[in-house]
């Protein structure tokens, strides 16, 4: 073989392998590319799901705390409520404690009651009053010019009920005075109280 030969040879050698080598390193760098690509795309992955998985249990924090919140508020209401009904309750109850300590003119009281009565039953039957006040309305209906039955009622803490001869009843007595305010000025009382 010729030196030209061999030295053909050897470039075309050369050739091969330079090809070759430069085939070589285009496949390992597109390899490397796509090996990037993969890692870029999974790093993206990544950070997508961490920002969902963040952003879902966000959500559940905000929803749980807007829960207990709500719930707290709720039991607030419930409380304030409750405790104004015992301040009204007490404040209906220390009324009654006084009507029964008579901590107010009794017979002025009993006047404006009979009068009252008078008004809307012109013909009365008969009184019914608490035994505390038996003595002061008959004094009473003696200044009147009456003559009225009085019959007592252990249970009554003051004030009258009277009856009419056509059996009109008129519960000027203490007890239903008191209810009547409770039921009729509950939402005065409250707004009087607290402005509501």
């Amino acid at each position: 073989m010729s030196s030209s030969n061999v030295e053909e040879i050897r470039e075309i050698k050369e050739k091969l392998l330079s090809e070759a080598r430069e085939k070589a390193e285009n496949i390992v760098r597109e390899a490397e590319e796509k090996a990037n690509e993969i890692i870029r795309q999974a790093q993206e992955e990544w950070r997508r799901r961490y920002e969902e998985y963040k952003r879902q249990e966000l959500k559940k924090i905000y929803e749980k705390n807007a829960q207990i919140e709500s719930e707290a508020r709720l039991k607030a209401r419930v409380i304030v409520s409750q405790t104004k009904a015992e301040i009204i309750e007490k404040l209906f109850e220390d009324t009654k404690r006084k009507l029964e300590d008579r901590q107010f003119d009794v017979k002025k009281s009993l006047e404006l009651l009979l009068t009252q009565s008078l008004k809307e039953a012109s013909a009365i039957k008969k009184i019914v009053v608490s035994p505390k006040d038996k003595k002061i309305l008959e004094d009473i209906i003696s200044e009147f010019g009456l003559k009225i039955d009085i019959k007592e009622n252990e249970n009554m803490i003051g004030g009258l009920i009277v009856e009419s001869v056509d059996g009109v009843i008129i519960d000027n007595s203490y007890d239903t005075r008191l209810l009547n305010l409770k039921e009729k000025e509950l939402n005065e009382i409250q707004r009087l109280l607290w402005g509501e």
